[in-house]
């Protein structure tokens, strides 16, 4: 039975992401292909977090980068793709989606992002092309306030937004 979650695929952003204007699927494709950016990371990269996940999931250490600043790029989950990645969760680690990403006190720090990209790039590309931070793309209408730093700034360009 289809339901309104019914969907070939679905755009995930953070809760501090907002989208300050109108963006379409095809806003978030290439050639109506999915797309999924990449770069690699700097020594001094604040990414270099999810580093060590990469690592334990793939078996190998890795130097790309599958997050490399979240917004202003698509962040499109093909229902395909994430059905295969949460299977390879289950062979990985015998858990499901949900009970591999809640968090633990004892476990690796996650990226979702990350992982989910790095199953694009490494295992099965389901249709993705992967795209360079070099490459110019246009810019989607999203912009990123950073909640572990605070929302001041959020709430500034909300009250301008309403004050325009």
């Amino acid at each position: 039975m289809a339901g309104i979650f019914d969907a070939d695929a679905i755009a995930i952003y953070d809760t501090d992401t907002i989208a300050w204007s109108q963006f379409s699927f095809s806003d978030l494709t290439l050639d109506g292909r999915p797309y999924w950016r990449t770069g690699s990371y700097k020594t001094n990269d604040n990414d270099l977090i999810w580093i060590n996940c990469l690592g334990s999931f793939l078996g190998h250490k890795v130097n790309t980068n599958y997050m490399p600043g979240l917004t202003n790029f698509s962040r499109l989950f093909t229902r395909e793709a994430t059905i295969g990645f949460a299977a390879k969760i289950k062979k990985r680690y015998g858990k499901s989606l949900i009970d591999f990403f809640r968090p633990s006190s004892d476990g690796l720090i996650l990226s979702e992002y990350s992982l989910f990209g790095a199953y694009l790039d490494k295992i099965n590309r389901h249709g993705y092309f992967m795209v360079d931070t070099g490459i110019n793309l246009p810019d989607l209408p999203l912009k990123q306030y950073w909640s572990w730093g605070g929302l001041d700034p959020l709430f500034e360009d909300i009250d301008q937004m309403i004050q325009s």
